[in-house]
């Protein structure tokens, strides 16, 4: 607290945080919002098809079982995830059944832009609906 105030500039990602910083420690912060750097994109199938692929050890139970599996048994194998399957002209493609997938930051203020996060979980919710045995994991972030 102390120190804060013999900087010459101080900045904050929130105006929540600029409130705070300025009410608890009389310091004058300047915002400048977090944003994902310009290479940040949507995936390409493949290479969702190869993360997802990558990440199968994590899509466990407490057993140690996928926590995804259809009729026929496990949807992870080399050419399929729940999400994506490998067709016999080796052609990526979204599965027609795959479940939702919302991933989202560890944390919102009450400045941020929800829009695209209730948007999100307004398609989860009519997935749901649909009675197809939806799987939700809220993990901890950490």
């Amino acid at each position: 607290q102390f120190f804060g105030r013999l900087f010459d500039a101080h900045l904050c990602v929130t105006h929540a945080m600029q409130a705070w910083l300025d009410a608890e420690w009389g310091v004058g912060a300047r915002v400048l919002y977090d944003r994902p750097p310009a290479f940040f994109r949507r995936m390409s199938l493949d290479d969702q098809h190869a993360l997802l692929s990558r990440l199968c050890p994590l899509f466990l139970d407490a057993h140690g079982e996928p926590i995804w599996t259809g009729a026929a048994g496990s949807l992870w194998s080399s050419s399929s995830t729940p999400w994506t399957q490998v067709d016999d002209s080796r052609a990526v493609t979204r599965r027609a059944d795959a479940p939702a997938l919302v991933v989202s930051s560890t944390s919102w203020t009450a400045d941020e832009d929800f829009g695209q996060l209730l948007q999100a979980l307004m398609l989860v919710d009519a997935k749901l609906a649909q009675g197809n045995g939806a799987h939700i994991d809220c993990g901890s972030g950490g």
